[in-house]
């Protein structure tokens, strides 16, 4: 019943079969190298970008999806010592 649950969820969520999410989550985060734990979609249009671990997808989940929010957020950490 739970891999049934799970099943139905990676599809409705982002269109893919079981093995396609799992295979995507084989490959390190892409930002930061650590397991991905989490596939990566735009919530707008359901693309799916890719897996990436909790801490980096909740990173731009807080800064919006934004890539000029997180240009700003860059630009503050190399002004501060980064």
């Amino acid at each position: 019943k739970a891999h049934y649950a799970k099943v139905s969820r990676v599809r409705r969520t982002y269109g893919l079969e079981l093995e396609a999410y799992e295979k995507l989550l084989k490959h390190p985060c892409a930002i930061c190298g650590e397991d991905s734990t989490v596939l990566d979609h735009d919530h707008e249009t359901g693309k799916v970008r890719g897996g990436l671990c909790n801490n980096c997808n909740v990173g731009l989940g807080m800064l919006g999806d934004s890539a000029s929010l997180l240009t700003a957020a860059l630009e503050y950490l190399r002004k501060h010592g980064d």
